[in-house]
């Protein structure tokens, strides 16, 4: 056999070895890629008396949850307080979906939340974002208090979803 047809009996078989086995894991790599969409989200309030006994995520999209939400944060807050909230959860709205993330009542101070972006991210219709629950350190000195911290939270209303997932909690949003 020439040298010539060994040079190209060598090109065919590599170009089979690529076809076959490099170019779909790197087709399957990018649209692994392109499925993932970026979300952008707003903290609008956070509070350490919430008033809510259980850990959840809560959809705010009625003026009865806006002003329960309202009642809840701003107790024994004066009426200034509480119409400031009401204008900005009516300014989020506009362009935002809200939802309420608590991690329920707690017995010491110490319980909060680390938010380390602003930008979420979509993968096959569920929305992670990329916030934490914190807790106290071990053995260290809280001031023994129910407390009940949240974040209201703004997601761009343009994008579609299924489901939050934030730390270990869950919501499914229902049509």
């Amino acid at each position: 056999m020439s040298e010539r047809r060994q040079v190209s009996k060598k090109r065919q078989s590599t170009i089979g070895f690529l076809r076959q086995i490099l170019l779909p894991g790197i087709l399957l790599s990018a649209s692994a890629c392109s499925s993932q969409q970026n979300v952008n989200f707003s903290v609008i309030q956070e509070s350490k008396q919430c008033r809510e006994l259980s850990a959840k995520i809560a959809r705010i999209s009625s003026v009865q949850d806006k002003a329960q939400i309202i009642k809840k944060l701003n107790r024994f807050s004066d009426d200034k307080k509480q119409e400031h909230l009401l204008k900005l959860l009516e300014q989020h709205a506009i362009n935002e979906q809200l939802f309420l993330l608590s991690q329920g009542q707690k017995s010491s101070a110490g319980y909060g939340f680390n938010v380390t972006a602003k930008t979420g991210s979509i993968i096959d219709k569920t929305l992670t974002l990329p916030i934490t629950f914190t807790y106290p350190e071990p053995g260290s000195m809280q001031a023994q208090v129910m407390t009940s911290p949240c974040l209201i939270l703004g997601i761009d209303s343009k994008v579609q979803f299924e489901h939050i997932v934030i730390d270990n909690l869950e919501f499914t949003i229902s049509n």
